[in-house]
C-alpha cells in the first residue's frame, strides 16, 4: 500500500484516481465518472484497493461541493469541472456515497483489511467515518 498518511489523498492510488478523474474536460463526463465508481463498489462483492480509494476520492469531491468540507486535494481541478447543475447531481448521489464507503469499510474490501494491519486503523477508520457522515 503506497500510503504515507492516514488521510484519503496520501495515498498513491488515490492520487493516480483524482488524476485521472480531472482529466476530463467536461463535467458531465467527470460526474458520470464518479456516479460509477460509487455503483460499482455498491454493487461489488470484494473491493480492491484501488476500488476503495476511488470510492474515497469520489466522496470526498462530493462532500466538498456540497459541504464546502475542505480536504487536502491535490489540486483544485475538480472544482473548475462543477457546475450548479453539477451539484445537483452530486447531492443525489451522496446516498449512494455512503453505501460506497459502508462496502469500504466492511470485511469485503481490501483497503479496510490492509489499514487493519497497521497502528493507525483507527485514525484511518475514523477519517473516513467522518466523510460519511458529512454525507448523511
Amino acid at each position: 500500500m503506497g500510503a504515507w498518511g492516514y488521510s484519503v489523498f496520501d495515498d498513491d492510488s488515490a492520487l493516480d484516481f483524482y488524476d485521472t478523474l480531472v482529466e476530463n474536460e467536461d463535467g458531465d463526463a467527470f460526474i458520470d465518472q464518479i456516479e460509477e465508481v460509487l455503483n460499482n463498489a455498491c454493487e461489488s462483492d470484494y473491493l480492491e484497493v484501488d476500488e476503495g480509494n476511488a470510492v474515497l476520492v469520489s466522496s470526498c469531491i462530493i462532500d466538498a461541493c456540497i459541504n464546502n468540507t475542505e480536504y487536502k486535494f491535490p489540486s483544485d481541478e475538480y472544482s473548475q469541472l462543477i457546475s450548479e447543475n453539477h451539484k445537483a447531481k452530486l447531492r443525489s448521489l451522496r446516498t449512494t456515497a455512503v453505501d460506497a464507503i459502508n462496502a469500504v469499510l466492511s470485511e469485503n474490501s481490501e483497503l479496510n483489511e490492509l489499514w487493519y494491519e497497521t497502528e493507525t486503523y483507527e485514525d484511518w477508520k475514523n477519517s473516513i467515518q467522518k466523510i460519511k457522515e458529512n454525507l448523511m
